[in-house]
């Protein structure tokens, strides 16, 4: 299960992008970098590695509930402005429980192999 991602504005020092993904209840850490490796995103192709550094736990009592900010005006939610319909978008995508079945993998049409049988 994918819980943080984390996707620069910048490439690497080799001129690479990158992305930081962190991931629980892995069972077989050797077994999802390998299947993550062999993966491709259009043109690019994903090389995965271990994290190198482990993150500290936070105890309870420091853990801070995220503030929510209320907007002052309601003038956002005017029906034909694009900022509304952004905005529902993005709601209905936050809001909706994802079934089990729902999960999938999208793939460009340089993926599909066609051949005359």
């Amino acid at each position: 299960k994918v819980v943080d991602v984390f996707i620069p504005n910048r490439k690497s020092k080799a001129g690479k992008r990158f992305v930081f993904v962190r991931f629980i209840r892995v069972e077989d850490m050797d077994r999802l970098i390998g299947n993550l490796c062999t993966l491709w995103v259009g043109r690019f192709h994903l090389h995965a590695n271990v994290v190198r550094y482990e993150r500290s736990n936070k105890h309870p009592s420091s853990v801070r509930p995220h503030s929510v900010r209320v907007p002052t005006s309601q003038t956002y939610n005017i029906p034909g402005l694009y900022v509304a319909a952004v905005k529902d978008t993005y709601s209905s995508l936050v809001n909706s429980t994802p079934s089990p079945s729902s999960s999938a993998l999208v793939l460009d049409d340089t993926c599909v192999q066609v051949d005359d049988l």
